[in-house]
C-alpha cells in the first residue's frame, strides 16, 4: 500500500508542477514590464532539444553495443549524460539567443526570462505530468484495482510494472517532497546558465558559451555519481545546490556589472 501522506505530497507536487511556471512568468512579466517571448522560447527550445533531439540521441546510443558499456558503469554513465545535457541544452539556449531573440539584446533581462521559461517548462513535465502515472498508479494500487492497468501486460511487463508498484510502497513522503526542491535549484542553475550564454552572445566574449557546457556537464555527471553513492537525497540535494551557488554567483556578476535594460 503507498502512504496516503505520500500521495498527498504527490498531489502537491503536480500542482506545483503546474503553478511554478505560471508563477514565474507572471512575476517576471509584472517585475520588469516585458514580454513574455523569451519565456516561451525558452520552454519551446527545452522541448525541442531535450524531449525530442536528445531523446533521439539516447534512443540510439543507449540501444547500441556502446550503451551497454556507457550503462554498464556509473562514471561512463555519467560522463556521457552530463555531456548530452549540456551540449544539447546550452547549443540550444546558444541558436534560439543568436537568433530568435535576436530583436531582444537590448535588455538583458530577457536572460532571466529565457531561463525561467527553459526551467520552467522542465518543472512542469517532470513535476507536473511525471506525478500524474504516479498518484493514478498509487491510487489504483491501494483501492485494489491495479488490474484495470495489469491485465493487458505480458509477464516481462507486469514484473516491471511490479517493481515500480513496490518503489511507490516503499517510498516515505520524503521522497517526493524533495522533488519540488530539486526542480527550484535547477531552475536558479538554468538561469544563471543563460545569463552567461546571453553574455556571451551579446558581449561578443566567445568562452562563456564553452563554459555554459562545461558547467552544465559538470553539475549533471556529478548528480548521477552522488545519486549511485548512497549518500541520501538530501545530502545529494545539498552538494548540488553547493555546486549551483557559485555558478549563480558568477552569473549575477555577469549580470549586475554589464546590465543593459
Amino acid at each position: 500500500m503507498v502512504s496516503y501522506l505520500s500521495i498527498a505530497v504527490m498531489a502537491f507536487d503536480l500542482l506545483l508542477g503546474i503553478a511554478l511556471p505560471v508563477a514565474l512568468a507572471l512575476i517576471l512579466r509584472k517585475k520588469f514590464k516585458l514580454g513574455l517571448r523569451p519565456f516561451f522560447v525558452g520552454c519551446a527550445v527545452w522541448i525541442i532539444f531535450v524531449m525530442i533531439l536528445e531523446k533521439i540521441l539516447h534512443t540510439v546510443v543507449l540501444k547500441s553495443p556502446m550503451g551497454a558499456v556507457i550503462q554498464g558503469n556509473v562514471w561512463r554513465y555519467a560522463l556521457y549524460g552530463g555531456l548530452a545535457a549540456g551540449l544539447f541544452e546550452e547549443t540550444g539556449r546558444y541558436i534560439a539567443m543568436k537568433t530568435v531573440l535576436k530583436k531582444e539584446h537590448n535588455d538583458d533581462r530577457n536572460a532571466i526570462l529565457y531561463g525561467a521559461g527553459h526551467g520552467g517548462i522542465e518543472a512542469f513535465v517532470i513535476l507536473g505530468i511525471g506525478m500524474v502515472n504516479n498518484l493514478i498508479y498509487s491510487i489504483l494500487y491501494n483501492t485494489g484495482n491495479i488490474s484495470l492497468i495489469t491485465a493487458p501486460l505480458d509477464e516481462t511487463q507486469q514484473a516491471a510494472f511490479q517493481a515500480v508498484l513496490s518503489q511507490l510502497a516503499a517510498a516515505s513522503p520524503a521522497t517526493f517532497l524533495i522533488a519540488p526542491i530539486e526542480r527550484i535549484i535547477a531552475i536558479i542553475f538554468h538561469i544563471a546558465l543563460s545569463v552567461i550564454v546571453w553574455m556571451g552572445i551579446t558581449r561578443k566574449r566567445a568562452l562563456l558559451f564553452p563554459l555554459a557546457i562545461f558547467l552544465h556537464f559538470m553539475v549533471d555527471a556529478a548528480a548521477v555519481i552522488l545519486s549511485r553513492q548512497g549518500l541520501g537525497m538530501w545530502l545529494t540535494e545539498l552538494i548540488i545546490l553547493l555546486m549551483t551557488v557559485p555558478v549563480a554567483w558568477y552569473a549575477y556578476r555577469l549580470f549586475k556589472n554589464d546590465c543593459r535594460n
